[in-house]
């Protein structure tokens, strides 16, 4: 599995159009991708007309649950949340903040969720540098 990250510290630079982009050019080549949408304005799960507010990638930080919901042919998609900014201000306070997601992976790689199934892992981030980005 090998896991790609679009980060800038501005908007605007096509983070959300690469990310999007490239998990279909790698799904028209017979990889299995899931994409997670850590962006606080939802682009990408808005592109794959799915930014309903249902297990959303908050969950990853709040050990709510998360759902992972088919896009496309070979596209899984973990919904972004309208509020994470909200999230990440409370998720400051805890412990471990900058591996919360690392973390989240590695403890969903065989369990209920199987992530070790996807050949990549696309992450669209929010045009900054705070713990969801990191």
């Amino acid at each position: 599995m090998e896991i790609y990250s679009f980060v800038s510290t501005k908007g605007g630079v096509g983070k959300t159009s690469i990310a999007y982009n490239f998990a279909t050019y790698l799904s028209e080549r017979d990889n299995y991708v899931l994409v997670i949408d850590q962006d606080h304005q939802c682009s990408i799960s808005q592109l794959f007309d799915c930014d309903k507010q249902q297990h959303t990638v908050k969950g990853i930080y709040t050990g709510e649950k998360v759902g992972i919901k088919n896009v496309r042919k070979n596209i899984d998609l973990i919904t972004g949340d309208y509020y994470l900014d909200r999230t990440e201000d409370w998720v400051i306070s805890q412990p471990n903040t900058d591996t919360k997601l690392l973390t989240w992976v590695t403890m969903n790689l065989k369990d209920n969720l199987n992530i070790s199934q996807y050949d990549y892992i696309i992450i669209d981030t929010h045009p900054d540098f705070r713990t969801a980005t990191r």
